[in-house]
């Protein structure tokens, strides 16, 4: 399983460096890959300097997802429900509370395959929407 380490800015919604830069190299995901993100959720305070990162705190209760279309408007090709997250000996260091989240994501579902075709590359629109259980 491949492991890539993730930055999120939650107000920007941009990847960002451990500096808080943003950071303008996308993650390449390879077809066939089952992966393990390592996100840390932040905010960035742009007025300190050198910038200051703070963690998001999630409730106990947050239910996460994870999906992944090649176009705005269209088909789910990647999704990764609930169950896909945080799960124990996946990251040592998950902790919600803190912003530490990791998701399993299978990137060899037969939409996605079928959106790929023969391409060597697709673009996609990433999205993890996160919600309050209650």
């Amino acid at each position: 399983m491949t492991h890539i380490n993730l930055i999120v800015d939650v107000e920007r919604r941009r990847l960002v460096t451990e500096l808080g830069a943003f950071d303008n190299e996308a993650p390449a995901f390879v077809r066939g890959d089952d992966v393990l993100l390592r996100i840390r959720f932040v905010t960035v305070d742009r007025s300190a300097q050198p910038y200051a990162l703070s963690p998001v705190e999630f409730d106990p209760d947050t239910v996460f997802a994870f999906a992944g279309k090649s176009s705005f408007g269209g088909a789910l090709q990647v999704f990764a429900g609930n169950d896909d997250w945080n799960n124990d000996g996946d990251w040592d260091e998950v902790d919600p509370e803190v912003g530490k989240c990791c998701v399993r994501v299978n990137f060899n579902g037969e939409s996605l395959l079928a959106a790929i075709g023969s391409q060597q590359a697709l673009r996609m629109f990433l999205t993890s929407p996160l919600r309050s259980a209650a």
